[in-house]
């Protein structure tokens, strides 16, 4: 569900409402020389994601546009991984967990004109997972030169990061007592360099 509103012609406000359910399920049995069957893998997970978007944007001027916002996501998980070390032995609980948790972020992006030919792109973003209390700051800019009136250079930087998947932070660990270690891991970063030409 999405709504919009106009402020006059130079700003808008919108705003998204959104769910998501998946459910997965998979099984796997290994034959010995007799054809005896035993389990060897059994998976199952539900998720469901209830996601709230809102942001506002706004031209103040020919050469200045702004866009701020900011998101929430409640994620539900029930999840439970089962796998034998080797056919024909009994499985071991590789993953399991459930209940829920948030990721919340906010963000503001800005193109400004330098002038007639060349653009600034300015934006920072910032992510909170409450399962972990961890979190991130990721700054972003860009530079575009408008060589004429079919071509254009451009350069960018930014950071971005993502959470794993669910189950990723309830893998239990045999060195540390099936521990779930992961469960304090962070955002995967990554730096991105883009160059681009337009034509």
């Amino acid at each position: 569900i999405t709504h919009r509103y106009f402020f006059g012609n130079n700003a808008l406000w919108k705003t998204t409402l959104a769910a998501t359910y998946s459910k997965h399920n998979a099984g796997m049995d290994a034959a010995d020389f007799d054809l005896n069957m035993t389990p060897y893998m059994r998976q199952s997970s539900r998720n469901t994601n209830f996601v709230f978007k809102s942001s506002f944007n706004k031209k103040f001027s020919s050469r200045f546009t702004n866009q701020t916002g900011v998101s929430y996501t409640k994620l539900l998980y029930n999840m439970n991984f089962n796998l034998a070390p080797h056919f024909g032995e009994a499985m071991d609980n590789i993953s399991e967990g459930k209940g829920n948790t948030d990721l919340m972020s906010a963000y503001t992006s800005s193109l400004i004109g330098l002038s007639d030919k060349v653009t600034l792109g300015l934006g920072l973003t910032s992510q909170m997972m409450t399962l972990n209390k961890e979190w991130t700051v990721e700054p972003r800019a860009s530079l575009k030169w408008q060589a004429s009136n079919r071509s254009s250079f451009a350069i960018a930087y930014g950071i971005y990061s993502r959470m794993e998947k669910m189950d990723v932070y309830f893998v239990k660990s045999k060195g540390v007592n099936h521990e779930n270690v992961n469960k304090k891991l962070g955002f995967t970063k990554a730096h991105h360099i883009n160059l681009s030409y337009d034509y």
